[in-house]
């Protein structure tokens, strides 16, 4: 039988011997995971608010694309902090505490359960923070898309007001905004208006019709945008966008007002008192 024999170590390779022992320490090992833990789920609950504040605020502005994109970044960070919790649940193991080699081995299985939890936590955690910081470049790039809205109002006295509302276009577009009378209209020339969008690519404007039935019983609401500087010379503008209005009829016996009459000239007058000549 042989004997292997050892140099004694030096005083330095002794304390770095019990340097190495104290870094290794099973219950220095759970601390640091533990507070690895809850920097994490900390880090989550301070990002978590920030991304409610700028979802409250800026959301609207975001496009389609910056929207779904904020969405997963959203869910990327309940996903890490989902992580994180199974991180920091307490594990209820079985050990000896007479015995060193059963401790040792608890701890160590404690060790490698939370191993898994928390690496998913922090790439979580990372993937969402590059996620939301993104989004505001991908809005940039891909900016809005163009919408234009067309509504109405009738009023009772037939007066008709055309409206239309543009966001998402480039800055300073040609918008234009016509109408189209149908068949019986009595007009010589049909309204119409052009407009230049802001430099945020937001436009509204109108339309006036005095009298909605001499546009005949339909007309038609038609707006345009300039997609380039040579569209604007074009007539009609390209990319139109129709509204088809149904007018109601005039009531049976209902004439239109004189220009420059009164209200009291127009109505009816009332039936003249019958008098006799026969004497009291």
């Amino acid at each position: 039988m042989s004997t292997i024999v050892g140099r004694p170590l030096s005083a330095a390779e002794q304390q770095q011997l019990t340097d190495l022992q104290a870094l290794f320490k099973p219950a220095d090992a759970l601390k640091r995971v533990d507070d690895f833990a809850k920097w994490v789920f900390t880090s989550i609950a301070v990002v978590g608010t920030l991304g409610a504040g700028f979802s409250n605020s800026a959301f609207g502005t975001l496009t389609a694309s910056g929207k779904i994109l904020f969405g997963i970044a959203m869910l990327l960070l309940g996903a890490s902090l989902f992580a994180s919790t199974l991180a920091l649940e307490p594990e209820w193991v079985h050990a000896n505490p007479s015995s060193w080699y059963s401790m040792l081995v608890a701890v160590n299985t404690n060790l490698r359960k939370r191993r898994r939890p928390i690496r998913w936590a922090a790439a979580l955690f990372g993937l969402a923070l590059v996620t939301a910081a993104s989004v505001p470049m991908v809005s940039t790039f891909t900016g809005k898309e163009p919408r234009v809205l067309l509504g109405y109002e009738l009023k009772p006295n037939g007066k008709f007001t055309g409206l239309l509302t543009g966001t998402g276009l480039k800055p300073y577009t040609v918008v234009e905004l016509r109408v189209e009378t149908g068949k019986g209209s009595k007009l010589w020339l049909a309204p119409s208006t052009r407009k230049s969008a802001d430099a945020q690519g937001e436009v509204s404007l109108n339309v006036d019709l005095e009298n909605a039935r001499d546009a005949g019983s339909e007309l038609r609401l038609i707006s345009g945008w300039a997609n380039s500087v040579p569209d604007v010379v074009e007539e009609p503008l390209p990319n139109p966008q129709v509204l088809s209005v149904l007018l109601p009829a005039p009531p049976p016996g209902a004439e239109r007002p004189k220009p420059g009459s009164s209200d009291s000239e127009n109505k009816p007058k009332p039936p003249a008192k019958k008098t006799s000549d026969a004497g009291i």
